[in-house]
Formats: C-alpha cells, sequence, structure tokens
C-alpha cells in the first residue's frame, strides 16, 4: 500500500507479521520503499526520510501520519548580518546538515543492528 508525503506519494508499505508463543507475541516487520532514493535516503529524499524515521521511532504504524513534526519548509531564523559572524554561520549550518544525516545513518544502522543480534 502506498504511503505519502505531502499528498504525493512517497513510496510503498508492506507490513509482514508473525505470531508466536501460541498467540502470546506477535513480531511486526514494515518493509518500506522511499520513491525517487538510492542507498543515501536521507540525503536524497530529506521530508521523506524524515517524517518515515520520526513515525517508526514514536511507534506509529501508520507512515502517512505528519503530527510528530512539521512539514511546511519554514526559513531559519536570520542572524545579525556582520562579518565575524558570516563565517560562522555557514560553517554551523554545514556541521548541523552533516550531523543531521549522520544521525539518520547511525539509527538506521542501530535498528539494523538490533534485528540482526535477535534473530
Amino acid at each position: 500500500m502506498p504511503w505519502v508525503f505531502r499528498n504525493q506519494y512517497a513510496g510503498y508499505h508492506q507490513p509482514y507479521s508473525k505470531i508466536y508463543n501460541n498467540g502470546a507475541n506477535t513480531f511486526t516487520l514494515d518493509v518500506l520503499t522511499v520513491k525517487g532514493s538510492g542507498h543515501f535516503v536521507p540525503n536524497d529524499k530529506q521530508g521523506p526520510s524524515l517524517q518515515m524515521i520520526t513515525n517508526f521511532i514514536r511507534g506509529s504504524n501508520h507512515y502517512n501520519s505528519t503530527n510528530n513534526f512539521q512539514v511546511k519548509p519554514s526559513p531559519q531564523p536570520g542572524l545579525a548580518a556582520t562579518d565575524a559572524t558570516a563565517s560562522t554561520t555557514v560553517s554551523t549550518t554545514t556541521s548541523a546538515a552533516n550531523f543531521i544525516s549522520v544521525n539518520h545513518v547511525f539509527v538506521l544502522s542501530i535498528l539494523i543492528f538490533s534485528f540482526m543480534v535477535k534473530y
């Protein structure tokens, strides 16, 4: 079934469930695709990947949900335009962007590692 980001198809979602321990427990695996991205989803499709990871971390199996974050782009508040802060602004922005993308990769590797350890 397709999942949506900003009223456009973002990819497809296929849940798989397995009941074990005589019906006492259920294991669910959600497989999601992100249209138009490659191996580096957070770099290729920032908005859909943020929505997907946020809903996964919050335990929502409804990947169309945008209740947990703001999806409309909004400009960052401006800094004072002085020569001293101009270089700091550029390096801070670059550093923050690198941190976000490394953070997404880190979260995904933890999820994959925990799945491998369990099974």
